[in-house]
């Protein structure tokens, strides 16, 4: 018996069942059509050009594997490799296959016969099927009733759709209560391999859905590493939320974790709750455990309230509120541990040459942040943080940059900004971590603005106005008032430019003995003159069939500066600034305005670059220069002598980027005078594909005369599709001590992820200057196991990502679902 196909005009849509149980948002909707009149085949033929074969092959075309004619998950399911569909391939399949059918508002059915075809029921009789613009629907039976609405499919039903693929005994839908019910179901979720079953899924009036005897994981069918396992789930996807009873997740068929009710968004709205427990173990600290718990106390607030246990060291509350308003956003963190049992040991029995800076067992951590957009030209923010003692980030660190913090700042700003002014209003001051007090700012004022007239001339003015306050009594405190009006006439062309700048920079200063009481006034007036030019010789050449511009680039920049002393003037915030090719282009030598620097002296530089114009790519980019002084220099920041030499350190650093996936940089500033090398750094990264990082720096410094030099080798290389290894050694060449080093390696299925990485680095005290005290008992050991149940996330957080990511450049967790 031919098949017969019927074109049905249809006055709502039949919808998709789409299950991503990922996220727990279950949209599963379907819609009874009313046939009018039967139609011939031809209609269709007609409408597509297509001859009666093939117009059923491609309207009624499924993207499932097919065993004895039936879809078969356990093949859909089989973890991407040769001979098998990727996912995001299958998805593709899936747009494709859904866009064949017809654009227009029509159900299209097809059976090897229609027993029935009336006004008041329809029954459909033989490989069913079913087909709307999103769905195809395929059953050995359907019974319409055209009167009450309702529908039963049985026999072998299934339903796909573009984001999943269901399977049932039988399908009903009840007008009476606009309920639809699947019978023994199976699903497949294309996006991520999810696919489980269920002994029953009712989706109610109300559009809340109902499993019964729920059965999930990511894994193969027949292949199922890990599951989880639910009596009853409930989802309501008005409320955001989903429920579920007696929740279960095996692993292998063993049972690790129970849960007797588990509420849980389904959505991007929040849901208090427990969330994964943070665990890991320390050398020092032994097993360390903490349950965040998230408190969602209203739609614009929420809360993060962190029990923590530390074996060593005993029981801590961490804390951490947000609020969001129409202007910006505040977020308070408190983190208390009423009593150290570890720092009190030490307290009472002191380490000798170890000094510590707390003298209570008790121990916390205090900060605020808050962003506010006032307006498109106003805006505040506030960041404050205090620690009980400076050695809280050292013991409660996970890592060498937070173990080693030098300091805490604490700021209060309030901006303005337009088109030619911006202004500051800011309140600044430290806690020190290693032993240095410095100069709080309460309050300080400064202004910028820049204007370009039409004739050219850039306009520029600077003023500060700042109040400093110390509280050694030994240090001076004061007022500092500065304007620095600036004119200057850029000329550019395209084969190279030249500015002429002239500033006049005016300076008051009030310091006061905190001692003496006593008062001192001081002013300085110094006009700055700098002359800034290059030019651009530029050449274009092919190279096989790629074309490349390559151009020399010659750079003078002229400072005038004349001498003013300075040595009554107090230094509150300035400093010398490190040579570099920036530096090379300004006129004060240092950074601040405390000291600005005597000059009469030109800087040269002379650039190379080498660009592919097919792809913009800079393929070579190399610099040298040094400067030249025509006097000497007598500004010092303190009473050192005036500085003599001629001629600075040479600077040279080179860019190469080889390809894609290889680049090469260098840096290195020659003392040609003394003969040493002042500052050396080269930096290797290559990354062939993605998953495969590696990357070598190298780094030295003489600083009077005290050599430091530092090894830093990284890599994430994963050995097959299943393994991957990821490590770190950075290491002081000079001591031979290793600052961190970190080994790991990882195992991946289709549906499954698990590593393990052990880490050693230094967490020792700094002195006042900075520098490491190296002791016998100077380093943390920690070991860092995850598991992930791929497409849900990662179980068990131990901060194991931020840790990978900050030891290796390039480093992205696969894992991690944003």
């Amino acid at each position: 018996m031919p098949k017969q196909a019927i074109t049905a005009s249809i006055p709502y849509r039949l919808k998709p069942f789409v299950l991503p149980l990922v996220s727990a948002a279950v949209l599963v909707v379907f819609c009874t059509p009313t046939v009018s009149l039967a139609q011939e085949q031809e209609v269709a033929e007609e409408k597509s050009g297509l001859t009666s074969q093939a117009q059923l092959e491609a309207l009624f075309k499924s993207r499932m594997p097919l065993v004895n004619g039936q879809p078969d998950l356990k093949l859909l399911s089989l973890c991407p490799g040769a001979g098998n569909l990727s996912r995001q391939e299958r998805q593709l399949v899936s747009k494709a296959v859904l866009s064949s059918s017809t654009a227009d508002q029509q159900v299209q059915m097809l059976a090897d016969s229609v027993p029935t075809n009336s006004d008041e029921t329809t029954h459909l009789l033989g490989n069913v099927s079913i087909r709307d613009l999103d769905s195809l629907l395929r059953a050995q039976e359907i019974r319409i009733n055209h009167l009450t609405d309702e529908l039963y499919a049985g026999g072998g039903v299934s339903l796909e759709s573009e984001n999943a693929f269901f399977s049932a005994e039988s399908l009903q839908r009840m007008q009476s209560s606009e309920q639809v019910d699947l019978q023994q179901a199976r699903f497949y979720i294309f996006s991520n391999n999810a696919n489980g079953t269920a002994e029953s899924i009712n989706v109610n009036q109300d559009d809340t859905i109902d499993f019964n005897d729920l059965a999930f994981t990511t894994c193969p069918v027949g292949e199922e590493s890990w599951q989880i396992k639910s009596s009853e789930m409930a989802i309501d996807p008005e409320s955001g939320y989903g429920t579920s009873y007696h929740t279960v997740i095996e692993v292998g068929d063993v049972p690790v974790f129970y849960l007797p009710y588990l509420s849980f968004p389904i959505d991007n709205r929040r849901k208090s709750g427990v969330l994964m427990p943070i665990i890991k173990h320390g050398s020092e600290e032994g097993l360390d455990l903490a349950l965040p718990i998230y408190w969602n106390i209203a739609p614009q607030s929420d809360a993060t309230i962190t029990p923590r246990v530390i074996e060593n060291r005993g029981n801590q509350l961490a804390t951490e509120i947000r609020y969001l308003s129409d202007l910006g956003l505040t977020q308070v963190d408190i983190q208390w541990m009423p009593s150290d049992d570890l720092l009190q040991s030490k307290l009472d029995n002191p380490l000798p040459g170890v000094t510590l800076d707390a003298t209570s067992d008790e121990r916390w951590f205090g900060a605020i942040s808050n962003v506010t957009n006032i307006n498109n030209n106003w805006r505040a923010n506030l960041k404050a943080s205090r620690v009980s003692d400076s050695d809280y980030f050292r013991d409660f660190g996970s890592g060498i940059e937070s173990s080693n913090a030098s300091r805490l700042t604490s700021e209060l700003n309030l901006y303005y900004q337009d088109d030619i002014w911006q202004m500051r209003w800011f309140a600044l001051g430290h806690q020190s971590l290693i032993g240095i007090d410095y100069y709080r700012y309460l309050p300080s004022w400064e202004a910028y603005a820049d204007y370009t007239d039409q004739l050219g001339f850039r306009w520029q003015w600077e003023s500060q106005l700042t109040r400093f306050e110390h509280n050694n009594q030994n240090q001076l405190e004061g007022r500092r008032y500065h304007i620095a009006p600036t004119v200057s006439y850029p000329l550019t062309a395209s084969w190279g430019f030249v500015t002429p700048k002239l500033s006049y920079q005016l300076t008051q200063f009030t310091q006061k003995s905190q001692l003496t009481e006593q008062e001192a006034d001081f002013s300085r007036e110094l006009p700055v003159f700098s002359l800034d030019g290059g030019l651009y010789f530029d050449r274009q050449f092919s190279w096989g069939e790629e074309p490349f511009n390559h151009s020399v680039e010659p750079r003078i920049f002229y400072t005038y500066i004349p001498f003013e002393d300075q040595s009554q003037i107090n230094n509150f915030d300035t400093g010398v600034t490190d040579l570099s090719f920036a530096q090379l282009w300004r006129e004060n030598r240092f950074h601040g305005i405390d000291r600005i620097g005597d000059a009469d002296q030109l800087s040269i530089a002379l650039g190379n670059r080498l660009v592919s114009l097919e792809s913009g790519r800079e393929l070579i980019h190399l610099q040298v220069g040094k400067t030249v002084y025509f006097q000497d220099r007598q500004v010092q920041l303190d009473t050192s002598p005036a500085a003599t030499r001629s001629e600075s350190p040479w600077l040279a650093q080179v860019d190469f980027e080889l390809s894609d996936s290889l680049t090469l940089s260098g840096f290195i500033e020659w003392d040609e005078e003394q003969k040493v090398t002042n500052r050396a750094e080269s930096r290797i990264n290559f990354e062939p594909r993605e998953n495969h990082i590696v990357n070598l720096s190298h780094r030295y410094r003489n600083i009077v005369g005290q050599e430091v030099e530092e090894l830093d080798f990284s890599f994430a290389w994963s050995i097959d599709e299943r393994w991957r290894m990821v490590g770190r050694w950075y290491s002081d060449l000079e001591t031979g001590d290793t600052i961190e080093a970190l080994a790991g390696i990882e195992y991946e299925s289709c549906c499954w992820a698990v590593r393990l990485v052990g880490q050693r680095y230094l967490n020792t005290q700094l002195d006042a200057l900075g520098v490491p005290i190296f002791q016998q008992d100077s380093y943390n050991d920690g070991i860092y196991f995850q598991f992930v149940f791929k497409g849900l996330g990662a179980a068990g957080q131990s901060n194991l990502d931020r840790l990978l990511t900050t030891s290796i450049n390039g480093y992205r967790d696969p894992y991690k679902i944003d």
